[in-house]
């Protein structure tokens, strides 16, 4: 082992033999190129192997610890593959995921109009301005999603525009956790609920432009996750 040569020669065989072990890997994806595939991966990390033992060992560790780093640079690689299959898995999915979410909110909507439960603008700035009735913010992890009209006087955790607050003012009370559900199934639910649908989209739902647009209005969070 004192032959200088030594350490180059094995950790060169070592990249190469992860190499080949890599392209194998690869291979099971893409089997119809092999040599394609299985050569530049047996030299290149036959290359890095070679590039390693020219790399004067740490201080007070064994050289044999080099042969290590190929494999683990095999396994960074490996790691960045997945992550960009994932990536690549996620954006061709995305529009797929954002058509379900629009095809349902629209039988959301259907359903509820076939009650009689959606409001027309004009319907909704008609009540608030009369003073009669009860915003209610149904607000889920991402904030308010969804804001409805009930004419009932509902009575709301302390008036604050901090979603934050308003969500810790419900889940530290186990009293009005309970109110909470109950609004859920009283007001909200698709098939029994009283609360109609107020023509507000999401991006406009948030808290201060619900008070801008809305200063008299009397407001209430309900949480559905």
């Amino acid at each position: 082992m004192s032959n200088p040569m030594v350490r180059p020669i094995l950790v060169t065989l070592y990249g190469a033999a992860i190499g080949g072990l890599c392209a194998v890997v690869v291979l099971f994806a893409f089997p119809s190129h092999p040599l394609l595939v299985f050569v530049p991966c047996v030299c290149a990390f036959g290359f890095l192997g070679f590039k390693v033992a020219q790399m004067p060992a740490p201080k007070g560790s064994p050289w044999l610890l080099l042969p290590l780093t190929p494999f683990m640079i095999a396994v960074v690689l490996v790691l960045m593959v997945v992550l960009a299959v994932v990536m690549v898995l996620w954006l061709l999915a995305w529009p797929f995921l954002a058509v379900v979410f629009l095809r349902k909110e629209r039988h959301f909507r259907r359903r509820l109009q076939s009650q009689a439960r959606l409001l027309t603008a004009s319907d909704l700035q008609e009540r608030l301005d009369s003073g009669t009735g009860t915003l209610i913010e149904e607000m889920g992890p991402k904030g308010t999603y969804r804001v409805w009209w009930t004419q009932d006087h509902l009575e709301d955790t302390p008036a604050t525009d901090d979603d934050d607050q308003r969500v810790l003012a419900i889940l530290r009370d186990e009293h009005k956790q309970a109110e909470n559900l109950r609004r859920c199934q009283e007001y909200l639910d698709e098939h029994t609920g009283r609360a109609l649908l107020a023509p507000i989209p999401a991006r406009q739902a948030r808290p201060e432009e619900l008070t801008r647009r809305f200063p008299a209005a009397r407001r209430v969070v309900i949480l559905r996750w």
